[in-house]
């Protein structure tokens, strides 16, 4: 069991001085702080949490479809054959050379071999001829900390990091620059003694290593058209 959400919001309170009773910062002030050391450290570190995977069908002569969410980034793409059921990864494709390549005749439609994205969409190349299957790996933002989300949904080493990331921006609102730096510290010490998960998942493999973090840390559905 992690940090919840009263448990951040008590580790904010407390060093600034207050108790359940005051009403200086209310919960919603208190969450905007926690939520904000929250992105960014889900900005800076690639927590397996966020990765995840989807399918998704194509259809015949349909070449744009919406990227499902929530999302933060495509990771790979990769498209079952249609007649040796095998995985084949798809290139992805500047907007210049797809539009260069794409052809709207029937004749040039066919298993996709590539990708590229505009907007919200990903578009297929060639336009596919046939209702293959889609395999998504992508990434997603985090949810934000609230009453109804109550504990953040990454290692529970990183709850702590996450509430010193809230503390210090909380005192330099309060203009407690000193404690702020200190706090500050104190979180990148943490953060820098934190094994990523990444090398625990290595194990015993002889090219297995621990990731040093930097020194420098600064605090679906789908359709068609």
């Amino acid at each position: 069991m992690g940090l919840n959400i009263n448990a951040l919001r008590s580790g904010i309170k407390k060093p600034l001085g207050m108790d359940d009773t005051d009403t200086e910062l209310t919960n919603d002030d208190i969450d905007l702080y926690l939520n904000r050391s929250l992105w960014e450290v889900d900005n800076k570190f690639p927590f397996k949490e966020k990765e995840k995977t989807v399918t998704f069908p194509l259809i015949e002569g349909i070449r744009n479809y919406s990227v499902p969410v929530p999302y933060e980034a495509v990771k790979t793409l990769a498209v079952i054959g249609q007649y040796d059921e095998l995985s084949h990864p798809l290139r992805y494709m500047e907007v210049f050379e797809y539009n260069s390549l794409y052809d709207t005749s029937e004749f040039a439609r066919g298993q996709p071999t590539g990708y590229t994205r505009e907007n919200n969409f990903i578009r297929f190349y060639p336009t596919p001829d046939y209702e293959y299957t889609i395999v998504l790996k992508r990434l997603i933002l985090l949810d934000d900390l609230s009453d109804t989300n109550s504990e953040a949904n990454i290692p529970r080493v990183w709850h702590e990091i996450i509430m010193f990331g809230g503390l210090w921006r909380a005192l330099i609102d309060y203009g407690d620059i000193a404690r702020a730096n200190h706090i500050k510290n104190h979180q990148i010490a943490l953060i820098n003694s934190t094994v990523p998960v990444q090398a625990k998942e290595e194990g015993q493999d002889k090219f297995a290593g621990v990731e040093v973090l930097r020194s420098d840390y600064d605090g679906a559905q789908w359709w068609k058209r």
